[in-house]
This record gives structure tokens, C-alpha cells and sequence, in this order.
């Protein structure tokens, strides 16, 4: 992590002032505060790791994505948001963007999802990107990873996203036992009481995102493979 180049764009001064201080003892930070400057600066500059506030000045936070391509972008990018929607999560898709965090959010989340991309190259899972995917669909439904149950249902997702499809029951709950040094059951009850704690103070605009025709809260199995759903389409555009 140690030299790494972060790139802060936001038209907020307070944000990329608590940015710069919240950073400049890990990274070199460079500033921008419009989509014009930052889009000069990635044509010129080498980065590592962006934060990017999608609702910029002159240029929106998309568009500057598009426009800058691949070859000028770094593969570590956080985008922050007051809007929400499937169209923006489509687009971060297309635009292999490593976390959309939701607007307001507490800094220390931020900070949390900055130094996960951050570690990534040497974090233990085998795919860091989809592990860092994983967590931002996790995040984007405002399920705390301070959560008992949030282990067993990022490492379950990514289970329930590998080919042929596994068995929940059989097969998902008892590797993540064996891994976690617990019983499956414990497992089961663990994300079922993730789901059930955070269920009464779900955004409800958000989760319908993901479950439009769903006023329950979704079993285990059905919440494990909906967003291994998505885990499978990042695959596909990202390999």
C-alpha cells in the first residue's frame, strides 16, 4: 500500500479536504474538483486507486469514466452517490467500478472500503475482485459488516456464484463451517439472523433493486443466489 497514487474527485471542498487528511499519512493524494481537471489529470497521471463522486461539476462521474477508457484508469475505483439506482449499478458494472457506496455514509465505512481496495492484491480470497464486488453489493444494501452473520454471507454468495450450482444446504453451509470452525447449522442460523436483524430497517427503494416482486424478507437460499446472480454477471464482463 505504501506509495500508492489515490486520486479524490469531488466539487465538495469539505469532502476533499477530510479526504486529504483522512489519507495523506498512507497515500500520495491528489485533488480534483471537477470532471475536466480530473480527466486531465488521469490522461496524465498514474493512479492506483480513485474516489469518485459521480455527481461532479462540467463533466458527471460516469461520462469521465467513459471518456477517460481503460488505458488511463486504475482497476481500483470507489464511487460515492446520493442517487441510487439501477441504472447506476448497471453502469458501475460496465464500468468495472469496485464499490458504489450510497450517500450519506459514515467515514469510517468509507475509510473501510478504501483500504479493502487498498489490500486487495494481497487480501486471502482467491479473487480480490470479486470479494471486493461481493462487499460492495453488500454495502449497497446497507448490511453492516459489523454484522455476526456478514463472513458467512459474502464467502456464501460466493459459493452459490460457482458452476455447477452448489446445494445450500449440503453442500454452501457446511464449507463455511468447516472454514469458520463452526457447525453448518451455526452458519444457517448466523446469515438467517443477519437477514432478519437488518430486514425491519431496510431502504426499501434499494432492496427492491434486487427483489421487485419480494414484500418478505428472502430465505437464506433465495438472498445467496440472487446476488450470486449478480456476482456471475460481474464475471462475465470483467473475464
Amino acid at each position: 500500500m505504501e506509495g500508492q497514487r489515490l486520486l479524490v474527485i469531488d466539487g465538495s471542498e469539505d469532502f476533499r479536504h477530510a479526504m486529504q487528511q483522512l489519507f495523506s499519512d498512507r497515500f500520495h493524494v491528489t485533488l480534483a474538483s471537477t470532471g475536466t481537471q480530473a480527466l486531465a489529470l488521469l490522461r496524465q497521471q498514474g493512479f492506483d486507486l480513485i474516489i469518485l463522486n459521480l455527481m461532479l461539476p462540467e463533466i458527471d462521474g460516469l461520462s469521465l469514466l467513459e471518456q477517460a477508457g481503460p488505458a488511463h484508469l486504475p482497476k481500483k475505483i470507489l464511487a460515492v452517490t446520493p442517487h441510487l439506482s439501477s441504472y447506476v449499478l448497471d453502469c458501475a458494472r460496465r464500468l468495472d467500478i469496485s464499490y458504489v457506496l450510497y450517500l450519506p455514509c459514515r467515514l469510517e465505512l468509507l475509510e473501510k472500503r478504501v483500504m479493502d481496495l487498498a489490500m486487495a492484491h494481497i487480501h486471502p480470497q482467491d479473487n480480490p475482485a470479486e470479494w471486493c464486488f461481493v462487499n460492495n453489493l453488500l454495502a449497497s444494501l446497507k448490511l453492516s459488516s459489523n454484522l455476526h452473520g456478514y463472513p458467512f454471507l459474502l464467502d456464501g454468495i460466493l459459493l452459490a456464484s460457482e458452476e455447477p450450482p452448489r446445494s445450500v444446504t449440503k453442500e454452501i453451509y457446511p464449507i463455511l463451517g468447516q472454514r469458520y470452525g463452526c457447525s453448518a447449522h451455526s452458519v444457517e442460523r448466523s446469515i438467517r439472523s443477519c437477514l432478519e436483524l437488518h430486514w425491519p430497517d431496510r431502504d426499501m427503494e434499494l432492496w427492491k433493486l434486487y427483489f421487485p416482486d419480494q414484500s418478505e424478507r428472502p430465505s437464506n437460499r433465495a438472498f445467496l443466489f440472487r446476488m450470486a446472480q449478480e456476482v456471475k454477471h460481474f464475471r462475465r464482463i470483467t473475464f
